[in-house]
């Protein structure tokens, strides 16, 4: 079972093993499974950021549209924090997370 202290070694495996998989009906499941453990147990935000990018990477075009419109709208109105530096920041690593 998925928890906050165990959330990141199993969504790492997740992806690992979507990277080495062709079906692309088990690369939308993962993919989509993946993005539910991010959402509900991500243990910081940079982590929840630097996993969305990895799947976007690597299966985004499987990953259904609105994970995609829900991640920008996040990064884009912030995180609920009063910190606007902290919001900042965050943004620039998401950017800097990217590759093109």
């Amino acid at each position: 079972m998925t928890k906050s202290t165990n959330v990141e070694v199993i969504v790492d495996r997740m992806i690992d093993y979507m990277i080495s998989i062709n079906d692309n009906h088990y690369k939308t499941e993962i993919a989509s499974r993946c993005v539910e453990l991010a959402e509900q147990f991500a243990p910081s935000n940079q982590w929840f950021i630097q996993t969305m990018n990895r799947v976007f990477e690597h299966a985004g075009d499987l990953v259904n549209i609105k994970v995609a419109h829900n991640l920008m709208r996040l990064i884009a109105e912030g995180f609920g924090e009063d910190d606007d530096n902290a919001d900042t920041k965050l943004r620039s690593s998401a950017v800097e997370g990217l590759k093109y």
